[in-house]
């Protein structure tokens, strides 16, 4: 911009002297567009401020709600309800300018807050603005997000965190300060140490967690809480990292970590390893956290069909201890049925038993998540209606959390297989049955009451066999070891009757009559079922796990490349198949798992 001195030259040159505007721009070394501003304007330059905004911007949303509420409320109540940190001076400032018409509104008989509150803060929506914009949940609280004082969040992603601002009112209500959410059994991220209460109620059966239709509010004291959880949620996801690492994932400062990590490490939840080898670049060595291994322990179960299996589990993933046992399902009633299950399980549990966490059940078969009951077992149908939560968590005297089978061996996939650091994929499990855990953008997905997830029950021929639940056409009816062993008998393959996909894998290779065909077809007929999934939901992965792990690569081969021809190519990448361990531990440091994510608010 040029000073008002030239702009007076540069009009006397042109006005009185009559000098031509190119001459005009060489002799005062501007452009010739500078000259002809300069001729038309009336009035001499002035540099006009742009206005910066107030710091007060991005937590209006938050005081607007607080006003809606109490109208009279002082400046130091509304700072400590919203977790204001600057200056006092700037908050008082913007309370002058809201208040007054909060307070006329509240004078009047009937009268609302005022529609400049935003959507989803307070008050309702201004006009015009859809009912349920407020609970859209767009901008809900993600896991990886840590919240600072400020009011400001970021997340676990590839996008940067956002400031909160009055037309970002979904994000704003994401830290609305109202009340804290309901407390759970275990309230805390130092439940994990042995410090608190929570069992001194004795034991009690609860539900899985569910996500609210509505954004979930956040106290001052709830906003430390949700921290830990999820740094303990993000731990779980990438593995032991230093301090520096975890700040850089987060997107907060060292000093928040520090400020979160501190005390978990001195009431020993978290430890930190030895320091590691700098970088090229120098520097202070990192030391790693990581679960303590002296942690508050789980005790993991699983029951099948006649079967239980029980372990102790560390926060780490370590199995301390294992047991199991058989029953007939058959004959037993469920008391005798609940006794053989407590007597396994108390086999692991330490002499001091108020140290466990919780226990963790995989239930093979279908349940209700809701009552903590077994809905119906195809290969069991004595345990259809067993009590397994309340009654177990009576015996034993501590909580109890159950799921299905698939959907704990997806958590396990999740936290420490497979699945870690990948946010959608299925956990198949394929033997004498199949089913399916899904892992939708980092959270299991269970429906209602835990119904999801009988995948083996999708319908894929309407003229096929009949299932053992009685319907026509499962996908079990097709790849199951049920059908594997038909088909072997029927072309005189040795061991048929007890034949499964590692001993088919062996005799292919072998060259035997029929046994790569029956291979073969018994590889289309799994990822008949896994197109299926892959066309509803996307899964993207699929890590196999039971008895046709043995199977091989040529088994997981042929799966995948069945896979591929029967998927439509997408943007979004070619699905993969990848198989579990032969020694698959997913099952019972899923069931684990359950528990830490019920007791500490981490996804699962």
């Amino acid at each position: 911009m040029i000073s008002v001195d030239d702009w007076a030259e540069i009009r006397r040159l042109h006005q009185v002297d009559g000098i031509s505007v190119r001459a005009i721009a060489t002799r005062m070394g501007v452009s010739r567009n500078t000259v002809r501003r300069a001729l038309a304007a009336q009035e001499p330059p002035k540099y006009t401020r742009t206005v910066a905004g107030s710091i007060a911007d991005a937590a209006e949303p938050l005081i607007r709600a607080e006003l809606a509420r109490d109208p009279t409320a002082p400046a130091t109540v509304i700072a400590a309800r919203i977790g204001w940190t600057r200056s006092a001076t700037v908050l008082r400032a913007r309370l002058r300018e809201l208040r007054p018409a909060y307070l006329a509104e509240a004078s009047s008989p009937g009268g609302k807050p005022p529609d400049q509150a935003g959507p989803g803060v307070a008050g309702d929506p201004p006009s015009g603005a859809p009912a349920a914009a407020s609970s859209a949940g767009d901008g809900a609280a993600r896991p990886g997000r840590l919240f600072t004082p400020g009011g400001e969040s970021c997340r676990t992603s590839s996008s940067k965190w956002t400031n909160l601002t009055a037309a970002d009112g979904a994000r704003a209500e994401s830290i609305r300060v109202d009340q804290p959410p309901p407390p759970r059994v275990m309230k805390h991220a130092e439940d994990l140490t042995g410090d608190s209460d929570a069992t001194a109620s004795g034991g009690a059966y609860r539900a899985p967690a569910r996500a609210s239709s509505a954004p979930r509010l956040i106290s001052p004291t709830g906003t430390g809480r949700l921290n830990r959880s999820r740094l303990l949620q993000i731990l779980y996801d990438v593995g032991p990292v230093s301090r520096a690492e975890l700040a850089r994932i987060s997107e907060v400062t060292k000093t928040t970590i520090g400020t979160i990590v501190q005390p978990m490490l001195n009431d020993g939840i978290l430890i930190e390893g030895p320091p590691q080898p700098s970088s090229v670049q120098g520097g202070k060595p990192a030391r790693p956290l990581w679960f303590s291994p002296h942690g508050r322990p789980i005790a993991s179960v699983f029951l099948g069909p006649g079967t239980v299996h029980t372990a102790l589990v560390r926060p780490t993933g370590a199995i301390v201890q294992q047991a199991s046992a058989r029953f007939s399902a058959v004959k037993l009633d469920h008391p005798a049925i609940i006794d053989r299950v407590a007597s396994c399980v108390e086999q692991v549990l330490p002499d001091d038993r108020t140290a466990v966490l919780g226990v963790g059940v995989a239930v093979g078969g279908v349940v209700n998540t809701d009552e903590g009951r077994v809905v119906e077992v195809n290969l069991a149908p004595r345990l259809a209606g067993l009590r397994i939560g309340p009654e177990l968590s009576e015996r034993l005297g501590l909580p109890v959390h159950i799921d299905l089978h698939p959907r704990i061996q997806a958590i396990g996939d999740r936290w420490f297989g497979s699945g870690r650091r990948i946010s959608s994929f299925a956990s198949v499990y394929c033997a004498e049955a199949i089913g399916v855990g899904f892992v939708i953008d980092g959270t299991v997905h269970r429906g209602a009451a835990g119904a999801g997830g009988e995948a083996g029950h999708t319908i894929v021929d309407f003229n096929g066999a009949v299932c053992r639940c009685g319907r026509r056409g499962c996908w079990e009816t097709i790849a199951t070891h049920r059908w594997l062993r038909s088909q072997a008998s029927a072309i005189g393959l040795p061991g048929a009757r007890s034949l499964t996909a590692g001993p088919l894998a062996r005799l292919a290779a072998e060259d035997h009559p029929g046994a790569r065909a029956l291979l073969d077809r018994y590889a289309r007929n799994l990822a008949v079922g896994l197109i299926n999934l892959q066309q509803v939901l996307a899964p993207g992965l699929f890590i196999l796990h039971g008895d046709v792990v043995e199977g091989g690569e040529e088994l997981r081969t042929l799966v995948q490349r069945y896979l591929l021809e029967g998927t439509p190519s997408h943007p979004g990448g070619e699905p993969r198949v990848t198989f579990a361990d032969v020694e698959d531990d997913m099952t019972m440091l899923g069931a684990a798992g359950l528990v830490l994510s019920q007791s500490l608010d981490l996804l699962a």
